[in-house]
């Protein structure tokens, strides 16, 4: 069962690279480089801009909705997609709470939840790890899609908290 899920004579990114040890060090130092500015980014803060709050769950949005219509899904596939954006959205608005803001050289930054950065990383990692070493197909394609539906979902719940923590800084700061 288990050589039936993995081998379907699809290709791995590793070797549409043509198996090159170079091109693969490229890509994943970038990789790397994507998830320790995630992390530099989670210790330090983010600067506040309210556009991003709401811009990046749409973009993840449209992303993981084209990510799942690039293959012939069924109906099965956009239910367990939806259901993972539902379920996403749910844990973080229970788990996103974990926002904070304060002023730096009067700028207003903000850390995200640790919870949704984790996630957000591990899910991160193992999108990347089978898009690249293994062969792609059918069964992949959709895990890979309810992962970045469930990061999705998060990042909507997270977006929430964001919003909200904001207004409270603002009136905070007015008084």
């Amino acid at each position: 069962m288990l050589e039936l899920f993995l081998s379907n004579g699809g290709t791995s990114l590793y070797s549409v690279f043509g198996g090159s040890n170079t091109s693969l060090y490229i890509v994943l130092v970038i990789i790397l480089l994507v998830i320790a500015r995630r992390i530099y980014k989670a210790r330090m803060g983010t600067k506040f801009k309210s556009r991003y709050v709401y811009v990046i769950p749409i973009l993840y949005l449209i992303l993981t909705i084209l990510s799942l219509f690039a293959f012939v899904p069924t109906v099965l596939d956009v239910l367990s997609t939806v259901l993972a954006i539902v379920i996403g959205v749910s844990i973080g608005l229970k788990l996103g709470g974990g926002v904070t803001f304060f002023e730096k050289n009067n700028q207003v930054y903000y850390k995200r939840s640790p919870f949704i950065l984790l996630f957000w990383l591990v899910s991160f990692v193992i999108r990347i790890t089978i898009d690249i070493f293994i062969p792609s197909n059918f069964y992949l394609n959709l895990i890979v899609i309810i992962l970045l539906a469930g990061s999705t979902g998060l990042i909507i719940g997270e977006a929430y908290h964001i919003s909200k923590a904001y207004h409270k800084h603002l009136n905070k700061k007015s008084k």
